[in-house]
């Protein structure tokens, strides 16, 4: 492992060098050669969830309490423990953090502060500290002494990882020695990948001007290649939770989708930024105007607390799940994508069903690649959506299963006993149904899908091609460089704006070039314009084009950048070596790296020595500004700048060796002012034009401490002379000929314009400004020489396309491109005062010195690119850049000012500028074609019914109505039932500057239909639809008619299938079911129903009238039972069951009647006259018939009974014959009999005729 370090140390020269001088492209493919890839240090294996400023005054709440808190709220790792007022760095201070950390189970990180301080006998106490924090945010020429403080750290305490902090890419192009792309991995080769636990950064995307900066994808996209590239190394990010200069706070739902952008990256520890406010310093005084983060300043909880807290436990019960997996790639879908972010390939596994919805699709695999995950997040930070998914059927995808949290935002887990509090991930099953589910997403939700399958096929798609250069404004040709990650993919690119266009046997259109080698832009002394776009091809397949754009200028230029430097003593005489803070032997490098930052010095050895650096410049260079930075802002005396041609005869530009001290050496005295540097940007040294090749510089550092008489250097910065005003096309608006009456003094400000310098004294308002009268510009270069004299907080550089020479910024009166007192650079527009920022923030001017420096902005339609002293510095396009001609001015602010080589020249198509618009191209169709035909129609007649157009999404987020012709299909078959897929060509050519490079065809579907049965269907349409509203609750009525809504569209729908008749038949039929009516009366129905049931039965009546009420009863119960019967129909029931029960006929005792008969024919027929007897047995022969019948009537029962009666009543004793005779006639019983044979005959006709 030493080893590994001291190499890596070696290396990191090499490095720096290599991104200086833009030699980084090569290095990825040298990189796979490696036969076996070192792998990242793992001594952590638990997510890390952090802040970055944890504690705010310990005379608020203690120490003890603050840290309880911060565990309390699901933290469980600070990287500044002792980060507020009343915490030291003392071994005391870090035993007590120890003890602290060690109760509440909090993880933290040792403060280096910058120096090797580490202390073995305390490091063994500090259980809990899991690594050392060295330095937030270096650039890239602070990699060689950061990584060596690293590597001294690393070599003390291998048990032990280091950590740093990058910056994001607004940065800047200087800060970060390159592209973003190359910082990043300039970084991870510094220090060796084996040496690193965490690739870490931080980018914040919620501006006050925009609802996600437009960036920051494009950073965390390079974050996760990088970390996943090299040994799928651990990633971490800052999240933002606060309001500070130019930022805004995010509310509950942005926190959110913040925190889920990391999980969706596959980042392994989130850090917010920060969790209790820092001190609160305006931007008047030199601060960033932090506030109301989570906790305030204060302590006190903000609206963000509660929201972040459970957020935060959500992503602790994950951790361990997310620390198996590792990030392959985070997809972007639907409209207006990021730029640097991986686009959703067309053939990937799962795609959202609509094509629009801006979803982030991300693929992991587990450490062995078992096993394979799908994250999709709603990508939107302020709309919930439910979507639909597909999920191709050839992926060999066979279900999925949800992962999700269990934390209860009512309880949540108790950081003392999260063994039994913190709760189990759940595991849910995902039915997918003809290939698709459906999930519904809170804004930034990400919901975790495990793949199931044992064969699953992935398409990853193409990546991206990677580019070696930013956009910007560049001086003289530039060397490019194309990389890709991928195996057996070419790259292809075009110069002129269009999309590069590839056929399917890799053969590139016309205008399109295939990538071979380094590219070189433009010519040297020619200035151009040109709008590079580069794509990967595999088996013809085109990627999405990756789209810069370079201005390739003239101007001053640092010929010192990256030139060798020696050593010479005193004398200059002999060389000599020297050090630096972290080793006993340093080259000179960091003299020549184009950074005046601190810490990046060299000084000589011996205490007392002094001596020269010297830069050989290569060759001889005509000059006119030279800026030394010797350490940080101490005062230095004799310092000698001198120059030569021969090494021999040296000249001065400066020397404050007013004693002559060094006259030996120089033979003169000096006469310039004392020096002292200016912070982060040394001190500018100006002249008239002068032509050498070697550049010496020496000093006597009187700054106290171990510098204190040495000679120290930090930087040699040589800027070749340029006179912008005497190209051709420019105009010179200081020239001889101008006036001060030519221009128009805003904001109160009083001017003055004397030998071609204008002036501003003193401090004022904001909106001091300078315009030019006499015309309007549109599309130019302008720059200007500026000196910032009485410094205070404010901005100074230019206005542009004022619609008014009179007015001030305002909504409508342009914008400003500035740079600050500090160096930062941006671009407000004039809505709200001027206060919206629509460059990118938080861009820095590398070596910026307030005192002297060179801006140059270039406008050309809706692109703006500014360069400081000749180094490029943000490019971006915006369409509020992109105004009508307007005046120009000069902006000065608070800050007083001279401005001298102001000059102007306007931009067109000589100048490549004619056309800057990036050709569009077709991305994917928007309009959904389905077409339904019956059995048999001819595929000549299908044609017929498909779209001589379609709209289409293009690549640049627009909308097209694209003609399309030839629509085709492979496997059209009329005779069998199913869909179909038609294809057709896209024609493009009457679409002005629009491409078809990805080769789009417009798509439709045909659905041959075998017609469906609605009989059963419309019988409960038919009901629905004749029930009224009124009578039911409102619940059960909507439900009903959603259901007959869908049954309405079903049989209406040319596309639908039996089963989908079935299902909404069922459905229908139990949602009227299901109605509660609020109008029915059935209590009187009820009680007949339930009385009748009670005292009717089969037993007791005949089967005719007891199947005539049965019949009205089971009628009756329908009508009760139905909750869509009416008022009417229960009354109806009613009285149709009453009549019912009216009409039973009882049946009569059949057993009583035979014990009657048999009593009367036991009567002695010899006591009684014969006709009286007669009589009698005529009654018993009709009562028998009756007895034999199978149900006789109680009414025919009675009858004979009483007839029997009648007839033993009317036996006359045989001594009474005659007189008996004469009273009573004979044949009653006939008479009798007759109307009951009668009654019986009726009786039978009537129920015939109700049964008909």
């Amino acid at each position: 492992m030493m080893r590994k370090i001291i190499k890596r140390a070696v290396a990191a020269f090499m490095v720096s060098a290599l991104a200086i001088t833009g030699a980084y492209g090569l290095m990825t493919a040298a990189a796979e050669e490696t036969e076996e890839e070192p792998m990242p240090r793992n001594t952590i294996d638990e997510f890390l969830l952090s802040t970055w400023k944890a504690y705010y005054n310990f005379d608020i709440d203690s120490y003890d309490e603050q840290t309880k808190g911060l565990a309390e709220a699901g933290m469980n790792f600070i990287w500044h423990p002792g980060y507020a007022s009343g915490f030291g760095d003392s071994p005391a201070d870090y035993r007590s953090t120890e003890e602290m950390y060690a109760k509440y189970g909090m993880k933290y990180l040792f403060t280096a502060n910058g120096q090797f301080n580490y202390d073995a006998e305390l490091m063994k106490d500090l259980k809990n500290c899991v690594g050392y924090y060295v330095k937030d945010e270096p650039s890239a020429s602070q990699f060689v002494s950061t990584g060596e403080l690293f590597h001294q750290f690393l070599e003390a305490d291998p048990s032990r990882s280091p950590f740093v902090n990058l910056y994001p890419n607004y940065a800047g192009t200087t800060a970060l020695g390159g592209t973003y792309e190359q910082y990043v991995n300039n970084w991870i080769d510094t220090v060796g990948q084996e040496n690193m636990e965490y690739l870490y950064y931080d980018h914040y995307p919620f501006t006050g001007t925009e609802t996600v900066r437009s960036s920051y994808f494009s950073d965390m996209e390079t974050i996760r290649r990088a970390g996943f590239e090299h040994g799928r190394m651990k990633t971490g990010g800052f999240s933002q939770s606060g309001w500070w200069a130019g930022m805004r706070k995010p509310d509950a739902d942005e926190f959110r989708w913040n925190l889920s952008t990391f999980i969706a990256y596959g980042f392994k520890s989130i850090s917010h930024f920060c969790w209790a406010s820092p001190d609160r310093v305006s931007v008047e005084d030199g601060g960033e105007d932090m506030r109301d983060h989570v906790i305030d300043q204060e302590g006190n909880r903000t609206a963000l607390y509660e929201p972040a807290v459970y957020y935060n436990w959500q992503i602790r019960q994950l951790g361990d799940f997310l620390m198996g997996i590792d990030c392959v790639h985070a997809y972007h879908s639907g409209a207006n994508t990021p730029e640097g972010v991986e686009l959703l390939p067309k053939n990937f596994l799962l795609q959202p069903k609509n094509k629009s919805d801006n979803f982030i699709v991300s693929l992991f695999t587990s450490k062995d690649d078992s096993e394979k995950y799908i994250m999709l997040m709603n990508n939107s930070t302020s709309e919930s959506r439910t979507a639909a998914f597909t999920v191709a059927s050839e992926s060999g995808v066979t279900g999925l299963t949800e992962i999700d949290d269990t934390i209860d935002r009512e309880k949540l887990p108790d950081y003392a006993d999260l063994e039994n509090t913190l709760g189990e991930l759940s595991r849910t099953p995902v039915e997918l149904s003809d290939g698709e589910f459906t999930a519904e997403f809170l804004p930034g939700e990400v919901r975790i899908y495990k793949l199931e399958g044992d064969e699953i096929v992935i398409d990853e798609g193409l990546e991206l091609p990677r580019i070696s250069l930013e956009s910007g404004t560049y001086t003289g040709a530039q060397t490019l460089r194309l990389s890709t990650g991928q195996k057996n993919v070419s790259l292809y690119y075009t110069l002129d704006g269009s999309y590069p266009e590839v056929s399917a046997d890799g053969k590139p259109g016309e205008g399109t070039y295939l990538y071979e080698g380094e590219i070189t832009l433009g010519e040297t002394g020619k200035w151009e314009y040109i709008p590079f776009r580069a794509v990967s091809f595999k088996n013809g397949e085109v990627s999405r084009s990756v789209n810069r754009d370079f201005f390739i200028t003239e101007n001053s230029e640092n010929v010192a950048l990256g030139k060798p430097v020696s050593f010479y003593d005193r004398n200059f005489e002999r060389e000599i070596g020297v050090r630096d803070e972290k080793s006993e032997s340093a080259t000179g490098a960091v003299l020549t790296d184009g950074y005046h930052d601190p810490y990046t010095e060299v000084f000589t050895k011996e205490a007392g020595e002094t001596g020269w650096a010297v830069v050989d410049l290569g060759g001889e260079y005509v000059s006119d500004k030279v800026v030394t930075s010797f350490w940080n802002d101490w005062p230095f005396e004799d310092v000698i700048v001198q120059v030569s041609s021969d090494f021999k005869t040296w000249e001065s530009l400066y020397n404050s060796d007013t004693d002559g001290s060094m006259q030996d050496v120089t033979g003169e005295t000096g006469a310039d002012k004392a020096y002292k540097d200016a912070m982060w940007a040394g001190q500018v040294i100006a002249y008239g034009p002068k032509s050498f090749r070697y550049i010496r510089a020496y000093n006597v550092g009187r700054g106290g401490g171990g510098f204190n008489g040495k000679s120290v250097w930090q930087e040699i910065s040589v800027f070749t002379t340029f006179a912008g005003t005497e190209l051709e096309g420019a105009e010179n608006l200081l020239g001889a000929e101008a006036r001060l009456e030519d221009w128009n003094a805003l904001g109160g400000s009083e001017w003055t314009l004397e030998n071609g310098i204008l002036a501003v004294k003193g401090t004022g308002g904001w909106s001091r400004a300078l315009a030019l009268k006499d015309k309007k510009y549109k599309n130019f270069v302008l720059e200007g020489r500026f000196s910032m004299k009485e410094i205070t907080a404010g901005l100074v550089g230019f206005e542009l396309y004022k619609t008014t020479y009179t007015g001030s910024l305002n909504g409508s009166n342009g914008y400003v491109v500035f740079v600050e007192n500090g160096g930062r650079v941006g671009a407000y527009d004039g809505q709200n005062g001027g206060s919206q920022e629509f460059g990118p923030t938080n861009v820095q001017a590398i070596g910026f010195s307030p005192t002297d420096f060179v801006m140059r902005v270039i406008s050309v339609n809706d692109i703006i690119s500014v360069s400081i002293n000749g180094a490029p510095v943000f490019t971006v396009r915006n369409d509020r850049a992109d105004m009508e001609a307007g005046y120009i001015a000069v902006h000065a602010g608070s800050i007083g000012i001279t401005v001298k080589d102001l000059w102007i020249m306007e931009l067109d198509e000589t100048h490549g500028c004619g056309v800057t618009e990036y050709e569009d191209a077709l991305d994917y169709q928007t309009e959904t074609v389905q077409v339904a035909v019956p059995l048999f129609e001819k595929q000549e007649e299908v044609l017929k019914r498909l779209p001589a157009a379609l709209e289409f999404a293009t690549i640049n987020g627009a909308a097209v109505k694209v003609p399309v012709t030839n629509w085709v299909s492979e496997d059209y078959d009329r005779k069998a039932a199913g869909w179909y897929n038609f294809t057709a060509e896209t024609d493009v050519s009457g679409l002005g500057r629009m491409s078809n490079a990805l080769g789009v065809r417009g798509a439709a579907r045909v659905w041959v239909s075998a017609g469906i049965d609605i009989d059963a269907i419309s019988i409960y349409i038919e009901l629905a639809e004749s029930l009224n509203e009124s009578d039911y609750t409102p619940e059960s009525w909507a439900e009903m008619a959603q259901k007959l809504t869908v049954a309405l569209e079903i049989i209406n729908d040319p596309f639908a299938v039996q089963n989908s008749v079935g299902v909404a038949s069922f459905q229908l039929k139990d949602a009227i079911d299901a109605l509660v009516n609020i109008r029915q009366d059935k209590t009187a129905l009820a009680a007949a129903i339930e009385s009748g049931k009670a005292a009717h039965t089969a037993d007791k009546y005949t089967a005719v009238s007891f199947a005539n009420y049965a019949e009205k009863l089971a009628a009756a119960e329908e009508v009760c039972a139905s909750n869509i019967a009416s008022q009417r129909s229960i009354d109806d029931a009613l009285t149709a069951l009453k009549e019912a029960e009216e009409k039973l006929v009882a049946l009569g005792d059949k057993a009583a009647l035979a014990r009657e008969i048999a009593k009367v024919k036991a009567t002695d027929k010899t006591a009684y006259t014969a006709e009286s007897y007669a009589a009698l047995e005529r009654a018993v022969a009709e009562a028998e018939k009756v007895a034999a019948l199978a149900a006789p009537t109680a009414e025919q029962v009675e009858i004979v009974s009483r007839n029997l009666q009648g007839a033993l009543d009317g036996l006359i004793e045989a001594a009474q014959g005659g007189k008996e005779s004469q009273d009573e006639p004979s044949g009653c019983g006939s008479a009798l009999n007759l109307p009951l044979v009668g009654a019986l005959g009726a009786a039978a006709v009537l129920l015939k005729k109700r049964k008909k």
